[in-house]
C-alpha cells in the first residue's frame, strides 16, 4: 500500500477534514517545503560539525601515535596462528 493511498483513505474517513487543509492548499505545501528546507539546513550543519570533529579527532590520534610509538611486540606473540593454521 502506498503512502498517498493511506492519506487519501484517512482523509475520506476523517470527521475533521479541516485538519487536512494545511497539506492540501498551496500555502500548506509552501509551508511544508519551507519547513523541510529548514530541517535539512539544520541537519546539514550538524553533519558538518560532526565531520569536522571526527577529522580533528583523527588528527589528534595521529599526533599521539607519532609522539608515543607503539612498543615492539614480544617475540612470544609475534605470530598468532590463524584459525586455519590451528587445524
Amino acid at each position: 500500500m502506498e503512502k498517498g493511498l493511506v492519506k487519501t483513505g484517512n482523509f475520506r474517513n476523517s470527521d475533521n477534514k479541516l485538519a487536512y487543509v494545511y497539506l492540501l492548499t498551496p500555502q500548506g505545501l509552501e509551508e511544508k517545503a519551507r519547513l523541510t528546507v529548514e530541517f535539512l539546513k539544520i541537519k546539514l550543519s550538524e553533519y558538518e560539525a560532526l565531520r569536522a570533529e571526527i577529522e580533528e579527532l583523527h588528527q589528534d590520534a595521529k599526533a599521539v601515535a607519532l609522539e608515543s610509538p607503539v612498543e615492539p611486540i614480544p617475540s612470544s606473540l609475534e605470530k598468532v596462528a590463524s584459525p586455519q593454521e590451528q587445524l
